[in-house]
């Protein structure tokens, strides 16, 4: 799929990155490619990270001009984002004459396999070359699946657990103040023994 936008540029100290994000399982092939209109007294860098723990960079391209490709392997059930900057050279301040078109393409999975690949190949043995990528995506997209709901599936249990340990605490803490009451009442009941004493020597 791809997209296309306009990149305002900014100074160098203030500049703020603009980000297209996309969901990848792992193990999956990724190729970002991009194309940088014209523009003059400006620069723009790429850098494409993922938004793992492990925080994952793919790759960082500086002062990028006409087009430039990117190609990795993910190493992480995560949004990969391609961002871009546009910094506006020393001395020149934001007008919006400055600024540059970009067209950002992002290839995964079977579409980011190259067709050249196949050319030696007869049209059944290509296909089913795709089919065979697409299927291990497909794979790969369900046993991610299986995982995420084991994981909810163990949180849910361990929620509920927490939550029967709440009551029990709760009932043990309304049992206790009622036997505490019912204790205090007996006494109330209780005649002092001075006082029983002297009466019966009375």
């Amino acid at each position: 799929w791809g997209i296309k936008f306009d990149l305002s540029a900014e100074p160098g100290h203030s500049v703020v990155p603009k980000c297209i994000s996309q969901y990848v399982t792992t193990n999956t092939l990724v190729v970002v490619t991009v194309k940088v209109g014209v523009g003059y007294n400006q620069k723009i860098d790429v850098e494409v990270t993922d938004n793992s723990d492990a925080n994952n960079k793919y790759g960082h391209k500086r002062d990028v001009s006409e087009e430039t490709r990117l190609a990795f392997t993910t190493h992480a059930n995560a949004d990969i984002s391609v961002c871009f900057t546009n910094a506006l050279d020393e001395g020149f301040q934001p007008n919006p004459q400055y600024h540059r078109t970009i067209d950002l393409d992002i290839d995964i999975g079977a579409e980011a396999i190259d067709p050249n690949q196949f050319e030696k190949l007869k049209p059944m043995e290509a296909e089913l070359r795709k089919l065979e990528q697409v299927v291990q995506e497909i794979v790969d997209e369900m046993e991610y699946l299986r995982k995420r709901e084991a994981r909810m599936r163990d949180t849910n249990v361990r929620n509920a657990l927490k939550e029967e340990q709440r009551l029990i605490a709760q009932r043990r803490d309304e049992q206790g103040l009622k036997f505490a009451k019912w204790e205090s009442g007996k006494q109330g009941e209780l005649k002092p023994v001075d006082n029983a004493f002297g009466n019966a020597s009375g």
